[in-house]
């Protein structure tokens, strides 16, 4: 049996993306009396000017076009604490069955507490 791969059936999501795409393919391609590509080939040329000017937007539009996006970093601060199943109490496993975390009730009764007294 063949793995299904992407989105569930009906998914209407990248649909969504291509109604963008198409409507700036019509755009460009009215702007240059039909020709799709030589609209995109002298934007193309513009986007290389910009660049040889040494405008900073270009040059990351220019490194995204041919790199990729670089990967955008994620600092994490806290603790991150597992446990098994084995050692939740019967409430933190209900809290958890429900859709909160094991540690929510111990994060929100820690935040209601006042830091300082004025």
């Amino acid at each position: 049996m063949a793995l299904a791969r992407g989105a569930q059936k009906g998914n209407q999501n990248s649909k969504k993306g291509r109604i963008w795409t198409d409507a700036i393919k019509r755009a460009v391609s009215r702007k240059f009396n039909g020709d799709l590509n030589h609209g995109l080939d002298q934007l193309a040329e513009k986007l290389i000017d910009a660049v040889a000017k040494g405008d900073q937007w270009a040059f990351r539009e220019f490194g995204d076009r041919i790199e990729g996006k670089p990967a955008q970093s994620i600092e994490i601060s806290g603790g991150l604490e597992s446990k098994s199943s084995r050692e939740l109490s019967e409430e933190e496993l209900e809290r958890i069955a429900a859709g909160g975390s094991a540690g929510a009730a111990e994060q929100a009764q820690s935040a209601a507490l006042p830091t300082e007294l004025h």
